[in-house]
């Protein structure tokens, strides 16, 4: 919940409990073993000292964007996914997201909640703006050694943006094998 705390239902067992830092450096670990009957867990002692932790980053706040006329309106809605982090979220009505910062510039790609347009965008800690345009859409099908389409899995394509950084973006195979 908002204070930190969680609670949770353990059968017999050894369980470990691991809670990364805001800035993702560092794991903390905490082992628990229930040997007789279940319990209700609501506290885990970690050993660390919070006071000890480094500052939150700032967060970044983007306007993913679309133009039309000229004129930039807000994408409301849009996918935005943040390279090298698990980070991925919507825009709000107002075509804004937030993240936290990094020190150096963060690639950051984005697409339409149509999925008609899309864009990249390097974003600095300052933050920025991120404009969409139309986009390239790969359609295939897999099939097996048969011949045959495969009607079930995922097909994951690996974009590779300037300054070498990856998104990796995975749709489902549709039953006729096709994405």
């Amino acid at each position: 919940n908002a204070s930190g705390r969680y609670k949770v239902r353990l059968a017999r067992g050894s369980y470990l409990f691991k809670v990364r830092n805001h800035v993702g450096e560092k794991d903390y670990l905490s082992r628990l073993e229930i040997r007789d009957q279940e319990r209700l867990v609501h506290d885990i002692q970690l050993d660390f000292d919070p006071a000890a932790e480094p500052a939150k980053p700032a967060r970044v706040s983007v306007r993913v964007v679309s133009e039309r006329s000229g004129t930039r309106t807000p994408a409301p809605n849009a996918l935005v996914r943040v390279a090298d982090s698990n980070f991925v979220g919507r825009t709000d009505n107002s075509g804004d997201i937030s993240f936290w910062a990094s020190s150096k510039p963060q690639a950051v790609y984005a697409k339409s909640a149509d999925g008609r347009l899309a864009g990249y965008a390097e974003i600095s800690k300052t933050g920025g703006e991120l404009l969409l345009k139309p986009a390239a859409m790969a359609v295939g099908r897999v099939v097996g050694e048969s011949g045959r389409p495969v009607g079930w899995g995922a097909v994951v394509c690996k974009l590779t943006l300037p300054g070498s950084q990856n998104v990796y973006l995975t749709v489902e195979v549709e039953e006729n094998g096709r994405f």
